[in-house]
């Protein structure tokens, strides 16, 4: 196998390359930036389910917690079908 050393084919080389470096230190910086205001969070749903037989686990408690200090945010129980919100 032959690689090319050619100009043309180098430069298209770093070209390609620091684009992809730039997307990515762009888009790593980006995701450290801590929101600021704690009502743009987000909303967390789904169903609650058992992993062997895959019924509907209405029983359960779903809590949210905080990363920094393990504090609860909010909880909630899953509605008949295992719905929660």
């Amino acid at each position: 196998m032959k690689i090319s050393t050619d100009s043309t084919s180098l430069q298209c080389f770093y070209r390609t390359f620091l684009f992809l470096i730039f997307s990515f230190l762009s888009v790593t910086m980006y995701a450290q930036v801590p929101i600021k205001d704690s009502s743009k969070l987000g909303e967390v749903k789904g169903i609650v389910r058992d992993s062997a037989y895959n019924f509907v686990l209405n029983g359960a408690t779903v809590a949210v917690y905080k990363d920094s200090d393990s504090s609860l945010v909010q909880f909630s129980i899953p509605n008949t079908f295992g719905e929660f919100s």
